[in-house]
């Protein structure tokens, strides 16, 4: 499965992942993809009182060692949305990118709403915002075309449907639930939609690397 998750992504926290990554500007450059901890950090021993005390985290601990999230806003989403789509995790992502960079038939996809992707985004990923995956959009039928799929005689062909990584905010957010739903109206293959449920919160909160696509 995925080269093994690249050999356990190269040793689980040792990772380190070369992508080809190519901005909004067509500009392409190799970002490389690894857990970015302040050294600082790295000799912080957890322990009960400093994990969760406070807001989690115990006031002595240097504040470039934490970070902040709101956790007040959406719904929480199932781990499992649909029977045949597969939830994966970061190992899983991080893999499927290494892979989607000599197969143009794998996608990340970042689901959320432009506003929200130019501010910052997981490396590769391309942004479709869930509200035009919608027959009634004017773009829909290119959002079709970069899916890879066909409109034949009036009905979709599936047959060259691109595999997909969704991934919106976090595991409160719905966005990457939306575009499901809407990949599915229209008969989307869901063996070929994997969800990335933490999002951008979960992918952050372990200081994986993100950029900025402009």
């Amino acid at each position: 499965m995925y080269a093994l998750i690249l050999s356990f992504i190269l040793i689980s926290s040792l990772f380190s992942v070369n992508i080809e990554y190519t901005n909004l500007k067509d500009e392409t450059t190799t970002i490389n993809i690894t857990r970015n901890h302040n050294s600082i950090c790295k000799d912080i021993k957890a322990t009960p009182d400093i994990v969760w005390s406070g807001s989690f985290v115990s006031s002595n601990i240097p504040k470039v060692c934490t970070k902040s999230f709101i956790t007040t806003v959406g719904k929480i989403t199932p781990i499992s949305f649909y029977k045949d789509v597969k939830t994966i995790g970061e190992l899983e992502l991080i893999s499927f990118m290494q892979d989607a960079q000599s197969d143009e038939n794998m996608l990340v996809i970042d689901t959320r709403l432009n506003k929200w992707y130019k501010l910052r985004t997981i490396p590769t990923a391309i942004n479709i915002p869930f509200n035009l995956i919608d027959e009634d959009q004017y773009e829909f039928e290119d959002i079709l075309n970069t899916l890879g799929v066909k409109i034949v005689n009036d009905e979709y062909d599936f047959s060259k449907a691109k595999t997909l990584a969704l991934v919106d905010n976090a595991s409160w957010c719905m966005q990457s639930t939306w575009a499901m739903q809407n990949l599915s109206k229209i008969g989307y293959p869901k063996e070929k939609i994997l969800w990335y449920r933490a999002g951008l919160t979960g992918w952050s909160m372990l200081n994986l690397t993100t950029v900025i696509p402009n």
